[in-house]
């Protein structure tokens, strides 16, 4: 997802650009990563031509890019068919809790590029996220579940969290979630 979005920016492209992109990865990627295509919440999660459509479209996949309405959306639904996914044997990765992947991201231009992803993506174990990028992160998954003093609260005993007696001081402070509706 970082390796789209960062050729995107690099080259100055918009998802209507990209004429077909193919994903391959190692088997061990394919044994999490299950669905061809998403038509729900829960199979978006799991769905590589899904989560590719949100980085291309909206260049996030936050809450909002995982509910019906952009799901199943013309343009969501339309970039999905562009994606391509293919099992590489040799993308077993060198560690085995890292699942390589490359994409070849053809543009309609005739334009080619092709990415490793490997343990250098941004928020992975060679890269992880800063505290502004965590910060963010928090931010933008907790946005209308909490009220904004709430959010920073738990984000501070966050923070602090393995020096806490129990779960119970992050409960005090969520205190009552009411969870929209997807």
């Amino acid at each position: 997802m970082e390796a789209l979005a960062r050729v995107m920016t690099d080259q100055g492209l918009a998802a209507d650009d990209i004429k077909r992109i193919v994903v391959s990865a190692g088997p061990k990627m394919w044994g999490v990563i299950t669905y061809p295509f998403a038509q729900t919440a829960f199979e978006a999660k799991y769905c590589f031509p899904f989560l590719l459509a949100a980085m291309a479209l909206r260049r996030t996949a936050g809450r909002d890019e995982f509910r019906d309405r952009f799901i199943l959306s013309e343009a969501c639904v339309a970039f999905q068919k562009k994606v391509e996914t293919r099992v590489d044997e040799g993308l077993t990765g060198e560690d085995s809790d890292i699942a390589e992947t490359r994409l070849v991201i053809e543009v309609q231009d005739g334009r080619s590029f092709t990415v490793d992803a490997r343990a250098d993506y941004l928020g992975g174990p060679e890269v992880p996220l800063n505290d502004a990028a965590v910060d963010q992160k928090f931010e933008t998954a907790t946005a209308g579940l909490l009220p904004p003093d709430r959010i920073n609260a738990v984000r501070a005993m966050l923070r602090t969290f393995e020096t806490q007696s129990d779960a119970g001081t992050l409960l005090e402070i969520i205190g009552t979630i009411t969870v929209p509706s997807l």
